[in-house]
């Protein structure tokens, strides 16, 4: 009974902090959702995603600006895209005519709370560590909600927090053999955000035929639900988005992938303190396109000749952070998933990957707070951008340390 007190005493304090602490918070990702489904269930079909652009720079659509204030939205609230689906406007347009914004803004910390509780287990069950539960969660807890990766998506009411939940959910659930339910959370997850169809070569390179054929199956149901509900003009203007996407580079703050690090290395892109966005060089996104197909095609030599142990411990993991790092476009919270790892690092006796953890703790989270407080956007901007990237380096490091598994 001992054994179940203590990570149940660690669940209340954990949810109930972030309930209480993200309470009133702006949810600007979320309220893209929402104003798409406003937007959905009005009929204006064309006020869905935003305006076509020669690059991505976070434009929302035209008429988003008075639906927010209509809706009591603080004029000072960052309003972002809606870059998902044609099929969640539409789930959205179910819900967000119905529910006034102050019952989300109630709500949603405490869902997204339980989520990335239930992502740090799923990680613990996944690894299958010698690491204690209690130990395991409490560096979970710490690391998922006081660094920018957790931080920012509950702060934004980030959708990759679901994405993430449903990414490990498949991990487990393909460790716990069983395949068809593992292919159809990959399904739903790649439905949510198209990136995670990527992992699939996981399955391909270890032979279970079953998890490919559950995401198939799911993903082909889930696609024909989508264009038989929401038509085809509508996804294409999502993939007329998708294309523009890959064709940018958006260097921000909180944009940690390779086009974003080298950009920032080249040009001066925190000057004003905010974003910078312009057309992707032709051989930067070429660079990016192979980085990502050879770190695809060796995850899946790795996971072909892998123990049980390193494809849990070492290659998933890793492979989750090359993903999201060699995509086009990626934030701080796009690395969730591989963060959720990160208390393997206490499964071993050596020291270094210790480090490397606390090193992230201390490069992110405490960063984080200083440049909070620092008056110059310039200076913050560029905090939080050093620090997130090497605290992402540093976490690489600790899962490549661990990635044989305690």
């Amino acid at each position: 009974m001992n054994t179940m007190i203590r990570p149940a005493l660690l669940t209340v304090v954990f949810l109930t902090a972030i309930t209480l602490y993200f309470q009133g918070t702006t949810n600007s990702d979320f309220l893209a959702v929402y104003l798409a489904g406003m937007s959905y269930a009005d009929g204006q079909f064309d006020q869905v995603y935003p305006a076509a652009h020669a690059v991505f720079d976070l434009s929302y659509p035209d008429s988003w600006d008075a639906r927010a204030a209509e809706l009591g939205v603080d004029a000072d609230t960052t309003l972002y895209p809606f870059i998902y689906p044609p099929l969640w406007a539409a789930v959205s347009s179910l819900v967000a005519p119905h529910v006034p914004l102050s019952v989300v803004s109630i709500g949603l910390p405490l869902i997204n709370g339980a989520l990335l509780l239930a992502c740090s287990i799923l990680a613990w069950r996944i690894t299958r560590t010698t690491v204690p539960v209690t130990l395991w969660l409490s560096v979970g807890f710490f690391t998922l909600v006081t660094t920018t990766y957790g931080y920012v998506a509950l702060a934004q009411g980030q959708p990759q927090i679901l994405t993430t939940f449903l990414i490990l959910l498949a991990i487990e659930r393909g460790r716990a053999d069983a395949p068809l339910t593992a292919g159809a959370c990959l399904a739903l997850a790649a439905s949510i955000k198209l990136y995670p169809l990527v992992f699939v070569v996981i399955w391909l390179a270890t032979r279970s035929w079953r998890a490919v054929a559950g995401f198939a199956v799911a993903g082909a149901v889930l696609a024909g639900a989508s264009i038989a509900l929401t038509g085809w003009p509508l996804h294409q203007d999502f993939l007329a988005q998708i294309e523009i996407i890959s064709g940018s580079v958006l260097v921000t703050p909180l944009s940690y992938n390779f086009s974003a690090v080298v950009t920032a290395l080249t040009e001066d892109v925190f000057a004003s303190g905010g974003g910078f966005s312009a057309a992707a060089p032709a051989a930067l996104g070429l660079i990016n396109k192979m980085a990502l197909v050879a770190c695809l095609v060796a995850a899946a030599l790795a996971a072909h000749r892998a123990t049980p142990q390193q494809l849990y411990c070492g290659v998933w993991p890793l492979l989750l952070i090359a993903v999201s790092f060699f995509s086009p476009m990626s934030w701080s919270y796009h690395f969730l998933t591989a963060l959720a790892f990160a208390p393997l690092a206490f499964a071993t006796d050596r020291v270094t990957p210790k480090l490397c953890v606390l090193y992230l703790l201390i490069a992110s989270s405490i960063v984080l707070a200083l440049s909070l407080s620092v008056a110059d956007e310039a200076t913050r901007a560029m905090i939080l951008f050093i620090s997130g990237v090497s605290s992402l380096a540093a976490l690489t490091v600790a899962l490549m340390l661990t990635r044989r598994g305690p």
